[in-house]
């Protein structure tokens, strides 16, 4: 029987080797596909990847599986992998990709279910998916037709611990002792402590814009401070109620990732320093102007993001294409930016 299964893998490598190219072809699309499925959700993604198995690597699994029908048991020849920040952010990402893809339940794993209350150790949800309806007829996506193809979502911690323990003890064949292996589970442990902190720091970015939003409403008069992404996010929330901001844009769209930060350095660039700059810029007429001016150009009122950027543009219209050189040419934008 030994004899057999090796003359199976055998074939099944060589025919693997020679279709090498196309299933590299392959996993590029995968990734181009789940890209394309993920890009209106409101979530930050760290990293997505891709890879087939190259045949070194396949040869080591195949001796270690003892495959009798590699064609149809090896589900991980073409992998997509996403790495979020947060692990809370899975879900949603799983979620999406459930519902746009055909997914093998019975081959699919959620690892994250498999430890129990006392145990720490690999966290990864993995998905067997192929693609269907209005994916699978799109021309860009027929070198995976038919296909299925296996997709990890971690966070970026669980993926830190995935990589090394994979490295270390994995493909190492050592037999390690048990005292070993409780050293690996508890730095396990503190990976998943070190997530729970991170999510909750990010908590504290709420706590500021809501202390700031309180400040602006209550005080007319403001102190000099420094502006910041936060009392940025907060000062526009209180002069621009109505429109779409940061926080609620996470729930409906997703603004470029740090673009707060990049247009805070802008704004302080152009002269507005502080909050009450800031505020004495949103309440001129200047930018009340160009904001009309925008609505009637985009047919929608202007997100914070947009006032913010009108705000550049009113200020200086070239450190606004020094920072936003790819908007300059937005033909919602451009007529701010005659000089």
């Amino acid at each position: 029987m030994a004899k057999t299964i090796r003359s199976i893998s055998a074939r099944f490598l060589k025919n693997y080797e020679r279709k090498l190219p196309r299933f590299r072809e392959a996993a590029k699309t995968a990734e181009d596909l789940v890209r394309a499925i993920l890009a209106d959700l409101p979530v930050e993604i760290h990293v997505i990847t891709s890879r087939c198995n190259e045949p070194d690597s396949l040869r080591l699994k195949l001796r270690r599986k003892r495959y009798r029908q590699p064609g149809r048991q090896l589900t991980d020849r073409i992998g997509v992998r996403i790495i979020t920040y947060f692990e809370s952010d899975i879900p949603a990402i799983v979620s999406t990709l459930q519902r746009e893809l055909k997914i093998d339940k019975h081959k699919s794993e959620d690892k994250r279910t498999k430890l129990n209350l006392r145990e720490f150790g690999y966290l990864s949800v993995h998905l067997i998916a192929r693609a269907k309806g209005r994916w699978s007829r799109i021309p860009g996506f027929t070198a995976i037709r038919g296909i299925w193809f296996e997709i990890q979502v971690r966070s970026i911690l669980e993926h830190a611990w995935a990589e090394i323990e994979h490295e270390t003890v994995y493909k190492s064949g050592i037999a390690f002792p048990d005292e070993i292996k409780r050293r690996f589970a508890r730095l396990a442990g503190a990976l998943e402590i070190l997530s729970s902190e991170f999510f909750a720091l990010r908590g504290e970015r709420t706590k500021l814009v809501d202390k700031y939003v309180g400040t602006f409403k209550a005080q007319s008069k403001l102190g000099r401070d420094t502006l910041d992404s936060a009392r940025l996010i907060g000062m526009l929330e209180v002069e621009r109620p109505n429109g779409i901001g940061w926080r609620s844009a996470s729930n409906v769209r997703h603004f470029p990732n740090g673009i707060e930060s990049t247009c805070t350095e802008a704004l302080k660039s152009a002269g507005i320093r502080s909050s009450a700059a800031l505020r004495q810029a949103l309440r001129s007429q200047t930018v009340r102007a160009a904001e009309k001016m925008f609505a009637a150009l985009s047919l929608q009122a202007p997100t914070h993001l947009a006032s913010a950027l009108i705000v550049v543009a009113t200020k200086s219209p070239m450190i606004f294409k020094d920072y936003f050189p790819h908007m300059a040419a937005n033909p919602t934008i451009a007529p701010l930016l005659q000089d």
